[in-house]
């Protein structure tokens, strides 16, 4: 199979099942030889179909009388469009011919070449939407789900949402976190230069590296040999606010597939016992694998949900919940079109349920750092505020001596891509005081 065929199918499946587009990516490169650029091109087109999926709607309603088609007719035309309005380095009149070729139905080709060379005949003048200060043009302009956008308006304004929409709406940076375990910021930065790989600082911390890699990450020596994990710089704040010490007792609930607590390890030196629990025991074999690529010797998977898992004795609990995942558009675009009002609330209860739970557990001086990669108030201070409500014997710590000041927002942290740069996240730090 080619990239647009690849593409196409996995398209069709996330529309009809709502799977993540990228497992389902990786599943094809795994049983088809394709070269390194085919398949950037692959995911390229599907993250920007999918990220864009509601202005290639908007111009094709344009250009058609028919607003239905079949699944695959729809994903053909978003295709050919999102290449003629996105890619500039792909000429028209290729994007038109491998469209057509796509087509399965004889009758339906002459339809697609039409609808799409009557586009790139209009290319300099197509209808695209105004952007207003409403919901309706904002969510059609930024490609957005009007529910979003709605709660967005209220909580951030005209200025932000706009800003915020252009952010997650960019193709993200590659970050890495070193494990120095077995390097130093340096010395990686001096090896990956060496092998013709663009590499910069971090934004905030020094163990953060971004680089644009010539060849797939899973292919580098390097990273074979451990000396570092992909990483968003965000994901790196939260064991660092853990702060845990040689030879304590950490748990990590929603552990899979590992950035977090094997950063928890490292700053362990390796000493000590971490409890890394998941529920998805399919999970554990990445975890697995990135456990024995980067040298950790102290972790101990146990396959539990967090809302019940019962433990004894822990000095610090990282619990990593599940959420929507709303600060991470840049690398999820499915993620807009698959959460709604009503799966953020059912995440909340989750989100909560799995916080009181640690809370009857932790040994008095523990500490619990709550994190989500979500912008969500009601995943995020909704929740911490809610917990130390009801329970009096838990303060919020002071998370200022542990990271840097331009990533927190009073005791919390608190992060945006169109104010720092890296996905959007939150954590608080509580201690059990009685």
């Amino acid at each position: 199979m080619n990239p647009r065929e690849i593409a196409l199918s996995v398209l069709n499946r996330f529309e009809k099942t709502g799977v993540y587009p990228e497992r389902s990516l990786n599943s094809y490169f795994h049983k088809e030889y394709l070269p390194f650029k085919d398949k950037r091109l692959a995911k390229e087109l599907v993250c920007g179909t999918i990220r864009w999926k509601k202005k290639l709607d908007y111009i094709i309603n344009h250009f058609v009388m028919k607003k239905r088609f079949k699944t695959d007719v729809r994903n053909i035309l978003r295709l050919g469009v999102y290449q003629i309005i996105f890619l500039d380095r792909i000429p028209d009149y290729a994007t038109v011919n491998e469209s057509v070729k796509l087509v399965r139905e004889r009758r339906m080709k002459n339809f697609i070449n039409g609808v799409l060379r009557n586009i790139v005949s209009q290319k300099e003048k197509l209808p695209l939407p105004e952007l207003e200060n409403s919901v309706g043009s904002i969510s059609t302009y930024y490609s957005f789900p009007e529910w979003l956008i709605e709660k967005w308006l209220a909580r951030f304004g005209y200025k932000d949402t706009v800003e915020l929409c252009e952010s997650s709406n960019s193709k993200p940076e590659l970050s890495i976190k070193v494990n120095t375990f077995k390097t130093t910021p340096k010395r990686l930065k001096q090896s990956l230069k060496a092998g013709g790989i663009e590499v910069e600082d971090g934004r905030y911390l020094s163990e953060s590296l971004v680089i644009k890699p010539a060849i797939p990450l899973y292919e580098m020596e390097l990273f074979k040999e451990g000396e570092f994990f992909i990483q968003d710089e965000s994901a790196t704040l939260v064991a660092l606010i853990l702060c845990p010490k040689p030879e304590e007792t950490v748990v990590d609930l929603c552990s899979c597939p590992g950035g977090k607590v094997t950063h928890i390890a490292e700053l362990m030196q390796n000493l000590g016992t971490i409890i890394s629990v998941d529920k998805n025991r399919m999970r554990f074999k990445e975890l697995a694998e990135n456990v024995e690529r980067l040298g950790i010797k102290i972790i101990y998977p146990v396959v539990s949900d967090g809302r019940y898992f019962s433990f004894k004795h822990a000095d610090r609990v990282l619990i990593d919940v599940p959420c929507s995942g709303l600060g991470t558009l840049r690398k999820r675009p499915d993620l807009k079109w698959n959460i709604t009002k009503k799966g953020i609330e059912e995440l909340s209860d989750i989100q909560y349920a799995m916080l009181q739970n640690v809370a009857s557990q932790i040994k008095i001086g523990g500490v619990i750092v709550y994190s989500t990669c979500t912008i969500e108030f009601d995943e995020n201070e909704y929740i911490v505020e809610k917990f130390l409500k009801n329970h009096k014997n838990f303060v919020l710590d002071d998370i200022s001596k542990y990271i840097p000041e331009e990533v927190t927002e009073g005791n919390y942290v608190k992060t945006f891509p169109h104010i720092h740069g890296i996905d959007g996240s939150f954590a608080a730090r509580l201690i059990k005081v009685r």
